[in-house]
């Protein structure tokens, strides 16, 4: 697993090069950030341009979990009908991990982008199998915030077909 690649915790970047048969050179440098979750405590983690973050409260987890947070940039080729990604995509591994009892995710918006639409409109999604899963979401002055028991890719997007309705927060 990635994570026990791990001897400390904190930001890493990481540098990937390669060179194919024909001697072209490419290369991809991507930031992670890597925490140790504990079980006991309320545990609090960002993405490492701080875009989201997640909160992983006391019961969550059976142990002490490896966690590590990602950001990949928005897939501006995706057809734009009735829902659109409007932030990066925010990886928290392991992917599909299930939690005991709801974490909390966080996503700051700009709100220039979305001053033009309803706020139940703007909803944190999550990716399943290559496809996206609107969560219940509340937006306010420039955050949203969902709630999942499971870890995963998360995005937020703006929603046309989403309808009015209050979400059912579940307070630690």
């Amino acid at each position: 697993s990635l994570a026990s690649a791990f001897i400390d915790t904190g930001m890493l970047e990481i540098k990937f090069q390669g060179r194919d048969r024909v001697q072209n050179f490419g290369q991809s440098i991507d930031s992670v950030y890597y925490q140790i979750a504990s079980p006991e405590i309320l545990n609090r983690f960002s993405s490492p341009s701080g875009l989201a973050s997640i909160m992983i409260p006391p019961g969550a987890l059976d142990t002490e979990r490896g966690v590590i947070l990602m950001e990949y940039d928005v897939d501006e080729s995706e057809d734009r009908d009735s829902k659109w990604q409007i932030s990066n995509e925010v990886y928290i591994s392991p992917d599909m991990y299930g939690l005991n009892v709801p974490s909390t995710i966080e996503f700051k918006v700009d709100e220039s982008i979305v001053s033009d639409y309803d706020l139940w409109k703007i909803q944190i999604f999550k990716r399943i199998n290559d496809e996206w899963f609107p969560l219940s979401t509340d937006y306010n002055n420039g955050t949203a915030i969902a709630q999942t028991y499971e870890l995963g890719y998360f995005a937020v997007f703006i929603n046309l077909d989403a309808e009015q309705y209050e979400m059912n927060y579940i307070p630690y």
